[in-house]
């Protein structure tokens, strides 16, 4: 199961908990049909500010936390877990010097001597 899969059984959950609609929803915080509509379905993640805007909307704190926890992965290079914050392109890294050294070591292995 996706995580974006998982986020949406949870959002359901909740929908169902306070009886509302996506378009209730989607108009209480703001956001666009098709994209909350996304999210019930399970086809997309949101990004963190708007896991944010439905937790507070909704009064339902766990869909942050798990929006946080499903975002949470491992830096490609110094293994320290990191948040991705969503948009897009997928983050590799938790910080500019680990992105840094990782290109500064490939560029050396491609190098002919």
């Amino acid at each position: 199961m996706t995580p974006a899969q998982q986020w949406g059984i949870a959002f359901r959950r909740v929908l169902r908990r306070r009886g509302l609609t996506v378009q209730a929803v989607a108009q209480e915080a703001a956001l666009s049909p098709t994209t909350v509509g996304a999210w019930w379905r399970g086809q997309k993640l949101p990004i963190l500010g708007h896991a944010r805007t439905m937790a507070e909307a909704l009064c339902a704190d766990e869909l942050l936390s798990m929006c946080l926890r499903l975002r949470t992965r491992l830096c490609a290079l110094c293994v320290q877990p990191m948040v991705d914050g969503g948009r897009h392109q997928r983050k590799r890294h938790c910080s500019r010097r680990c992105a840094d050294t990782e290109r500064m070591r490939q560029a050396r292995g491609r190098t002919t001597e």
